[in-house]
C-alpha cells in the first residue's frame, strides 16, 4: 500500500529536488545547481567560480579553500564565499 498523502507532492522534499539537479560528475551538473539556486532564491548574490570551488571542496571532503583576488577585492570575495559557505558548515 502506497501513501498518497500530499506532502510526497511537496517539491522541496530531496527525493523531489534530486531529478532536477542533475547527476554529480556530469557536465552540466553545476549549472543545473546554479540555475535551481537562482530560481530558488533570486535575490541571492551568487559568484559561479567561489560558489564552484567551495561546493567542490565540500564534495571532495575537505574543509578549506584558498581563494585567490585582487587587493581591492578582497573584502567582496570574503562577503560572498561566507554567504555560499555558511549554509554548508
Amino acid at each position: 500500500m502506497s501513501d498518497t498523502s500530499p506532502i510526497h507532492d511537496d517539491p522541496d522534499l530531496p527525493q523531489n529536488i534530486a531529478p532536477r539537479l542533475g547527476i554529480p560528475g556530469n557536465p552540466e551538473f553545476f549549472a543545473s545547481v546554479l540555475r535551481f539556486i537562482r530560481t530558488s532564491a533570486p535575490g541571492f548574490p551568487l559568484d559561479p567560480v567561489i560558489f564552484q570551488s567551495i561546493i567542490l571542496s565540500v564534495m571532495a571532503g575537505n574543509k578549506h579553500v584558498l581563494l585567490r583576488a585582487k587587493d581591492e577585492d578582497i573584502s567582496i570575495v570574503q562577503s560572498l564565499a561566507a554567504l555560499v559557505s555558511n549554509p554548508v558548515y
